[in-house]
């Protein structure tokens, strides 16, 4: 399972924010666990504050910004 995420309308979640890339970070599952990618993004990949240079494991309530978007893993 992925998910992609960015203001190109080829992305999966594709976000309405100038600030965030064409194609900006990626989620996807690895076992039971989900993690966050930044797709060498302009503004960079934040998650619960840090901006990330690699794919970080991200759990049900964890705040990640894409460009001015935060979007949060629910169950």
């Amino acid at each position: 399972e992925e998910v992609v995420m960015g203001r190109s309308p080829d992305c999966t979640f594709q976000l309405g924010d100038d600030f965030a890339s064409a194609r900006h970070a990626r989620l996807f599952r690895r076992g039971s666990d989900w993690f966050v990618e930044d797709l060498d993004s302009r503004n960079g990949t934040f998650v619960a504050g840090y901006r990330i240079d690699q794919p970080e494991r991200v759990g049900t309530g964890t705040d990640i910004k894409v460009g001015r978007t935060t979007v949060r893993l629910v169950p």
